[in-house]
């Protein structure tokens, strides 16, 4: 990430300037230089550097007066002070002003590189702090719960392409647990110890995907006060997880596709090429072949991200697991003590989930909590389940629609478009629905 790392060098003295730039690019730092204090001041207000080199005594500006002046723009941004005079006031008085370091000319390639590398490494830190921040520490693999055969066939392919670099593309019905085969693939990386950064296309506003990816300089648009990493960057090193990957304007798929394919961008409002290193993973819960063929999405992104597919069974496929999932998920929510008798088994396993394993666990924490610190009882089972219940009543048929219509919107996380086409209906009768349930 050296190339990410931009330093501005200033000095009067052209060649001392090139051969101090060429020093610096050699060892793979991204370099830019200024003559003087006014040319450094107008590049500081374009491009945000991470590291100032300056002379101390240069005709137009003195050093630390270019060194107040960068720490009255940004406090963080270090300063290295050059100077061809040896006097130690001189060292003690940058220092009280805030430079980082201080070097008499002429100084030894070593010691310079030993200041500069390690403010690298502060740097490097603080980014990472950053980016890890936004993602939770998992101690562990996370864990597939199942042993049905088309889960251990799943596994067998996650298996197989994790230590490699290659596009993942997870396709499954909603609820079925595509991020957590994404963790699983990553926690079985060489990027294992990097950082997993997820975000589900659907979940952002369109207008803010672009920024939410690529990241943006201060003052590129009205609000941009500081510069924000894109999650390309926030992942280098490690591996982006693109849920409902369908669901992105065809304008940034394109953008996307460039940076999937070149390694390269460009924050909003800047400048400069940014190289990233990062492994794509992605999902959907859409047939793409048919969104290509309604032009909604890029053929040529699609054949990028799919270079390995691995197809996540729905839950009524595979009800053998239907036991272990629940017991597993009561377990994790602090309901250890709570048994599951035959008759609640017997009808978890004869529903057809279609909400899958996210539907499953939403009616097992409600029959948990009903139920107290008692064994699992069947009449607090949700919807259809609970209809199984000898001492359940008979429910009308619109109560039957209601319960069916509400779980649905839950489950599609109020989204009137997804609950419409899960159920299918019109949007129209969706929205009459709710209008008359209160919603």
């Amino acid at each position: 990430m050296k190339e990410q790392f931009q330093i501005l060098v200033v000095d009067d003295e052209a060649e001392f300037r090139l051969a101090l730039d060429q020093m610096l690019a050699r060892e793979g730092y991204s370099v830019q230089q200024a003559s003087g204090g006014k040319e450094a001041l107008q590049k500081l207000s374009q491009t945000p550097f991470d590291l100032v080199i300056t002379d101390m005594f240069m005709p137009e500006m003195k050093g630390t007066d270019l060194l107040k002046k960068v720490k009255e723009w940004n406090d963080a941004i270090p300063v290295l002070m050059l100077t061809g005079h040896t006097k130690i006031e001189d060292a003690v008085d940058a220092i009280k002003l805030g430079a980082e370091d201080y070097l008499a000319k002429p100084f030894d390639k070593v010691e310079l590189f030993a200041i500069v590398n390690r403010l690298f490494d502060n740097w490097m830190l603080k980014h990472r702090a950053e980016i890890l921040k936004q993602e939770m520490l998992r101690k562990s693999v996370p864990s597939v719960i199942g042993e049905s055969r088309a889960i251990r066939k799943m596994l067998t392919e996650v298996e197989s392409v994790a230590p490699s670099n290659a596009p993942v593309l997870i396709q499954g019905e909603s609820g079925t647990g595509k991020e957590l085969v994404a963790r699983a693939i990553h926690a079985l990386s060489p990027r294992k110890s990097e950082p997993f950064i997820a975000i589900n296309a659907a979940a952002v506003p369109k207008d803010l995907l672009e920024s939410e990816f690529f990241g943006y300089e201060k003052g590129a648009f009205s609000g941009a006060m500081e510069r924000k990493f894109g999650l390309f960057e926030m992942a280098d090193q490690g591996s982006l997880f693109l849920d409902e990957i369908a669901e992105m304007p065809l304008e940034l798929q394109a953008k996307l596709l460039r940076t999937v394919e070149t390694k390269k961008l460009r924050r909003l409002g800047g400048t400069q090429e940014i190289m990233v290193d990062f492994r794509v993973i992605s999902a959907t819960n859409r047939n793409l072949k048919q969104e290509i063929k309604e032009k909604r999405f890029r053929e040529d992104l699609y054949f990028r991200l799919s270079t390995f597919c691995i197809q996540v069974p729905p839950l009524r496929e595979r009800k053998e697991d239907i036991s272990l999932i629940a017991q597993h998920y009561l377990k994790n929510r602090g309901y250890g003590s709570i048994s599951i008798p035959a008759d609640v088994l017997d009808a978890l396993q004869s529903y057809g989930w279609p909400g899958n394993v996210r539907e499953l666990e939403n009616s097992i924490e409600r029959a948990a909590l009903l139920s107290g610190n008692q064994s699992l009882r069947l009449k607090f089972l949700p919807g259809e389940l609970a209809r199984k219940s000898p001492d359940t009543t008979m429910e009308k048929l619109e109560d039957v629609e209601r319960a069916h219509i509400l779980r649905v919107y839950e489950l599609c996380g109020s989204d009137k478009n997804k609950a419409a086409s899960a159920l299918g209906i019109g949007l129209k009768t969706l929205y009459r629905k709710l209008k008359e349930y209160g919603y």
